[in-house]
């Protein structure tokens, strides 16, 4: 898509690769695990061009917007940047939006714009005020009007869009699969045991509620988990991520875990899910974001119809009563992988 830009096909040849200098602009700090998964994407399309550095916008307020603007078209003008990638929207796309109408590419050459949605970028929170709702969606369309070219990681995120609906490429979010592989289970828990206390005996099912456990779904899951002990005689321990585990660490908390839960009211193209897959761990998920069409082909691995405990519950006991063959990696690496996602960006 980066060559169909400038080339009007694929970035294959080596002046190809030398000539377009691409400039991301990821926001948050970049010390943090905020974006980790725009960060590695960068650093895989680093593989494969000349020229590709990254702009972390860790200021993003209003009141910050215009010194932003500014930086950035420093940025671009220093680099002789011709191609500006926003990894997300919100005042993200807005400041790369802005910029792109005020600035000129190499040799008055006009500066090409791409923009990827990430779902949280452009579906309602449910904790946020009418207003920063607003402001965040208002920001996000601008960025898409303004963009050559718009990524939305789930046909579910691409249908909020209000415009630039025939001008999208949807793909996943992607994930590493050489950090993300499987290892015996035995192993991991034996790993992972400073970190996480885990009981004798019983199975292992993971949550990633981060910081907005309502939104995640983290008292329907337990409601859940209630049903299953008692319809089903499943007794299990359940981890709830907040953001309390290291990224080092978390390939081997997957490959602890028996199952792997999402509850999300909504969701982008959720990286939990295609990890977990890539470590060949069962996934139970509702229909948020992309989940349903990441696990269509997933043997052990199954969708709950309703976001209830107990259509969670039914997905679940299915899940622990399989006995079959798993190909979840298998798929992740075919759909997922991030070299996968990258030759399409490209």
């Amino acid at each position: 898509m980066y060559g169909h830009l400038y080339f009007g096909g694929s970035v294959k040849s080596y002046f190809e690769k030398k000539i377009m200098r691409v400039l991301q602009v990821i926001p948050g700090d970049p010390g943090s695990n905020s974006m980790i998964f725009a960060r590695r994407q960068s650093l895989e399309i680093q593989l494969n061009i000349k020229y590709l550095s990254v702009f972390d916008l860790e200021k993003r307020s209003l009141k910050h917007i215009l010194k932003s603007v500014n930086e950035l078209k420093r940025a671009i003008a220093t680099q002789n940047i011709t191609l500006l990638h926003a990894q997300y929207g919100s005042s993200t796309s807005l400041i790369c939006g802005v910029v792109k109408l005020t600035s000129r590419g190499p040799i008055g050459r006009r500066l090409k714009l791409v923009t990827t949605f990430r779902g949280s970028d452009l579906n309602p929170h449910t904790s946020n005020s009418f207003f920063r709702n607003f402001a965040q969606k208002a920001s996000s369309h601008f960025g898409a009007l303004m963009s050559d070219h718009v990524i939305c990681v789930s046909n579910e995120t691409r249908k909020r869009l209000w415009w630039r609906c025939q001008n999208i490429s949807v793909m996943p979010t992607g994930c590493d699969t050489d950090l993300f592989h499987p290892i015996p289970q035995k192993e991991a828990r034996k790993a992972i045991s400073p970190l996480v206390s885990l009981p004798d005996g019983k199975p292992l099912v993971i949550l990633n509620a981060g910081k907005t456990p309502d939104f995640k779904g983290e008292p329907i899951v337990q409601d859940a988990l209630k049903l299953l002990k008692q319809q089903y005689g499943i007794d299990t321990y359940l981890k709830v991520c907040r953001n309390d585990i290291p990224v080092d660490k978390m390939p081997t908390l997957l490959n602890a875990a028996d199952v792997v839960v999402l509850a999300s009211l909504y969701e982008g193209s959720p990286t939990i899910l295609q990890e977990a897959m890539a470590c060949e761990t069962p996934v139970v998920s509702t229909r948020a974001g992309d989940a349903e069409q990441r696990l269509c082909k997933v043997k052990g691995s199954f969708i709950a119809p309703k976001r209830s405990g107990q259509s969670l519950c039914d997905a679940l006991a299915l899940a622990f009563k399989y006995q079959g063959l798993h190909n979840s990696r298998q798929v992740a690496l075919q759909e997922c992988a991030q070299s996968v996602i990258v030759r399409k960006i490209l």
